[in-house]
């Protein structure tokens, strides 16, 4: 099993409806069958990224809250968040759907 839990993919520009398809063909070509990719939001109020991506048209996909599943090419796909901190910045995994953790924390919490 291939895991890329860091992806932002197109942080630079908003999604377009055209790319669900696209970005997941990518996804399987580089982690395979059973792939996992983490879709990172960014830092900001308006960085929506995973709940955007998800609303878009394209393949079948069963949604797990904090991750959704991808049938056609067995691929899971985990909605996480980047936290800076004092320390570096720290992923988070599996937020749930429309939701944000608080930014700017320490480690310790």
């Amino acid at each position: 099993m291939k895991i890329d839990l860091h992806n932002h993919l197109r942080t630079r520009g908003n999604f377009e409806e055209r790319d669900f398809n696209r970005l997941i063909d990518i996804a399987y070509r580089r982690l395979g069958e059973y792939g996992v990719l983490g879709l990172v939001n960014i830092v900001g109020e308006n960085a929506w990224n995973y709940e955007k991506f998800f609303e878009f048209e394209g393949y079948e996909r069963a949604d797990f809250g904090s991750a959704f599943y991808v049938p056609e090419k067995n691929i899971l796909v985990i909605k996480c968040q980047e936290i800076p901190t004092k320390q570096g910045h720290l992923l988070a995994v599996g937020i749930e759907k429309r939701k944000k953790a608080e930014q700017s924390r320490t480690i310790e919490d």
